[in-house]
This record gives structure tokens, sequence and C-alpha cells, in this order.
């Protein structure tokens, strides 16, 4: 009988900026064939530099062994206010990603978990994401719906 290592999380830090790059890279299936590859490189390295830095987004890292099964990413963004979203603070959840070999373990979900707690911490009440055909029944079973521009789920705001 085969025995599984255990998973760990942890949130990404500026040590783990490689590692976001290619994986984000990776995520929107651009290759160093691709003529736009080197400006789009440079410019996910400007992001996750300043970002991280100022805390305007946030990833978390599933791990096995020391290494990295899963990840997803939350980055914040305010809109103007409304009575749907009264603060105007948004969280879109992006780059969602767990290994082939190791799907169907509640790793996505606990990434899931980790980003939308860390994020609430912070006030945001709406969540945003465009999800995969895959990725598709997990954010329905964790209760986001359907909208015009991807699926959303929105948490009851403190006052």
């Amino acid at each position: 009988m085969k025995t599984q290592m255990a998973i760990t999380y942890r949130p990404a830090t500026l040590a783990d900026l490689n590692f976001l790059i290619e994986a984000r890279l990776d995520f929107i299936h651009l290759s160093t064939a691709d003529s736009q590859y080197d400006f789009i490189q440079t410019n996910i390295r400007r992001y996750f530099e300043k970002a991280l830095k100022e805390n305007q987004c946030d990833s978390v890292l599933a791990e096995q062994n020391d290494t990295v099964i899963g990840t997803g990413i939350v980055f914040y963004y305010d809109s103007v206010p409304s009575l749907f979203n009264p603060c105007g603070k948004n969280a879109h959840v992006t780059s969602m990603f767990v290994d082939e070999k190791c799907r169907r373990q509640g790793i996505a979900t606990a990434i899931l978990d980790k980003l939308i707690l860390v994020a609430k911490a912070k006030g945001y009440p709406i969540f945003l994401l465009q999800p995969s055909e895959m990725g598709k029944p997990l954010y329905e079973k964790y209760g986001f719906s359907e909208g015009q521009k991807g699926m959303l789920l929105k948490l009851e705001e403190e006052r």
C-alpha cells in the first residue's frame, strides 16, 4: 500500500517569484515560441514584485515533498460602490491549478478556502473568477453563481 505524504499550504512570498512567473506563463499557455513571451514575462514579473510588496494580491501554494502541486491567486481592486457592492471592494480569483496526479483530493477547495479567508479578512466581500470547464463544478459547489462576466460569490459584509 502506497503512503501519501502530507500536503502543506502556505502563502507565496517574493522568494517564490520565479515559480509564480513560470506558473502564470503555464496557466495562460504561453511558450517561449510566442512572439510576446519576453514582454509578457517581464510584465508578470513587474506585477508580482509590486503586488506582493503592496498587498495587492495573495497566492497560496500547496506543497507535497517540497514540490508545489497546486496554486491559486487572488488579486484585489476597487470599483465604484453600488447597492450590490457598497464598499466597492472586489477580489478576483485566478490561476487555480492542481497537478494532474494530485487532483480529486480536495486540494483546489483548500486553496480556494485559504484565498477567500485572507481576502475576507482584508475586507473584500465580492469574489469573481473566469472558470475553466473542469473547475466550474468546484466553484458552483462552493457557492459561486454564473454572472455576465464569469462566476461570482458575494459574502455578507460586516458593517
